[in-house]
């Protein structure tokens, strides 16, 4: 196998601090603003990963490619939301499907 070397930070939530983040899906947006828009869970007040059901929100973050790095941008779907599937409506709108806890 010929590897080509690793670029860093791979993933959401590396830098400029390192968060806990899981899942999630990227929208390119080529008819508006031509980024690309990754919504992912992330964990909040600092709580470790078993505190997930009542501590995880849904952050909203951009990149100029589709690997990145992506940049926080906002906060989509606020505390005890998580599992982002970001969708392409037929008429072009689009929709951010996740569960509850």
């Amino acid at each position: 196998m010929n590897f080509r070397p690793v670029k860093m930070p791979q993933g959401y939530g590396m830098s400029p601090v390192n968060k806990t983040t899981w899942g999630g899906g990227i929208i390119h947006d080529a008819a508006g603003d031509g980024k690309y828009h990754l919504f992912a869970s992330a964990m909040t007040n600092n709580c470790s990963l078993g505190a997930w059901s009542s501590n995880s929100r849904i952050e909203h973050a951009v990149s100029d490619t589709p690997t990145g790095p992506f940049i926080f941008h906002d906060i989509a779907i606020p505390t005890q939301a998580h599992n982002a599937a970001p969708i392409v409506l037929p008429d072009g709108t689009y929709a951010l499907i996740h569960i509850f806890a």
